[in-house]
């Protein structure tokens, strides 16, 4: 039996007719949508491309085209991740308030749509305590980090290098903090959890290995240092797929040890070589070869040729200023570097006018209690001793001093290094009660904190 429209009544006909429309409205709009987010997916992939590759202006211009498509069209995920994403770029560009604000955007939305699911919500917890590491803010980023550590630690399938990265990187901020021991504790952890994973992935190991060895070069424990950067070293070096980027670090580590043993030319011989891959992954005009640059011109210092010094810490600001618009925070150092330099020729107004732009930079961008603004201050109350002028020079003292009460504990090497520095001062003022009252105030830190080390990492590397 056929039914003809005659037979259907007016109000079933008129109700028929707008399902029909309804449908067909659907279906347009579905197929729109459809078509909208798969232009924002293309966007997505060709910018995750693009941060992989270092090129952050460029990836984060496409996450945001695809941005506004997933939130019109409600794939919170999706929006969550480009947040991210949007986050790391900046976090790579050293742009850590946008990283920040980013960050905390995507946690937001995946805490609002995605409550019950927490593998997403730990490397966001993760993240923002990366963010806060860098920024300085210690006790933000161990908050953070330890968030993302109980996470980790509540969901079924745990990720237990994200584990071994989070208590590597709680020793990371430890270390910063002046918290050596304890550092090495999380350090310990972090090497047991990836041991017990049972995964023969050694290249998850190389930034561990050279964070011991980092945090044992501060307690002064040279040989067992270099244990662990040059075993860093040899397995990035001897592995199939060759990250540059681990190599290049993994140099850097061993020549810092051979600096802060004073053999200077071997420093520099591995610091060139971490040039030369660092040129070889992005490029002569990228910011990490500019860091590198500021290596090398520290171990001229060092030898006392400070022309050549002088001639690498400009070519690094020039690479700088190719990349930034403003002053950044890698300016600050390559400005106190300078500083130093001129300090040493003898040209203290040229020195002084250097770190206080240093100073100046690193206020902005990190405020007042940051560990670079008391490095800061220090050069300027070495440069006025110097010039004679002891009032000023203690002026910067004290103000270094008050800085690092503020963020380190009271056994902090560099609160030993302040007091030491006072000490001296009041000896040339002839203020000689003070002068003892300060230098054995610096030797009671340095025996607190370089006193025995009971290590047992070279047990779990079987070296």
């Amino acid at each position: 039996m056929v039914i003809r429209p005659r037979d259907i009544p007016k109000r079933l006909s008129l109700y028929f007719k707008m399902t029909c429309y309804f449908i067909f409205f659907n279906t347009i709009v579905s197929y729109s949508q459809t078509t909208d987010t798969l232009v924002a997916y293309q966007h997505f992939v060709k910018a995750d491309s693009l941060l992989s590759k270092d090129h952050y202006e460029e990836s984060i211009k496409y996450f945001k085209k695809a941005l506004p498509v997933y939130e019109k069209a409600k794939v919170w995920r999706r929006v969550a991740r480009c947040y991210g994403k949007i986050a790391k770029g900046h976090l790579k560009d050293i742009n850590y308030e946008k990283s920040l604000s980013s960050f905390q955007k995507a946690l937001s939305i995946q805490q609002k749509y995605f409550n019950e699911e927490k593998i997403e919500e730990q490397y966001f917890l993760y993240d923002l305590g990366k963010v806060y590491h860098w920024m300085g803010n210690y006790n933000k980023a161990i908050q953070y980090y330890k968030d993302a550590l109980v996470l980790n630690n509540k969901i079924k399938i745990q990720d237990s290098f994200l584990t071994a990265y989070i208590c590597s990187n709680i020793g990371a901020v430890l270390h910063n903090m002046g918290k050596y021991k304890e550092a090495l504790k999380y350090h310990r952890n972090a090497l047991i959890t990836i041991k017990d994973d049972g995964e023969e992935e050694e290249t998850k190991l190389v930034k561990l290995y050279n964070d011991i060895g980092r945090t044992l070069l501060k307690l002064d424990q040279y040989d067992q240092a270099m244990i662990f950067n040059k075993k860093a070293l040899e397995i990035s070096l001897n592995c199939d797929d060759r990250n540059y980027s681990d190599i290049a670090y993994s140099y850097y580590t061993v020549g810092l040890i051979y600096e802060r043993k004073g053999e200077y030319d071997n420093a520099l011989a591995y610091y060139e070589r971490r040039l030369k891959y660092l040129i070889k992954l992005y490029g002569k005009d990228h910011y990490k070869v500019a860091f590198a640059l500021n290596a090398i011109g520290i171990i001229y210092k060092n030898q006392g040729d400070y022309d050549h010094a002088l001639k690498l810490y400009k070519k690094a600001i020039l690479i700088q200023r190719s990349k930034q618009s403003n002053e950044g925070i890698s300016f600050a150092e390559l400005y106190n570097n300078i500083g130093i330099v001129y300090k040493y020729k003898g040209k203290y107004n040229k020195a002084i006018n250097y770190l206080k732009r240093a100073a100046r930079i690193n206020i902005k961008i990190k405020g007042e209690s940051n560990p670079n603004i008391a490095i800061n201050y220090n050069n300027l109350g070495n440069v006025y001793r110097l010039k004679g002028n002891y009032d000023q020079s203690l002026n910067y003292y004290n103000k270094a001093l008050m800085v690092k009460t503020k963020i380190y504990n009271q056994n902090h090497s560099d609160i030993a290094y302040s007091y030491n520095d006072i000490g001296e001062l009041c000896n040339l003022k002839k203020e000689y009660d003070r002068a003892v009252h300060y230098i054995k105030g610096a030797l009671k830190i340095r025996l607190e904190v370089f006193g025995k080390a009971i290590l047992r990492l070279q047990i779990l590397m079987k070296v």
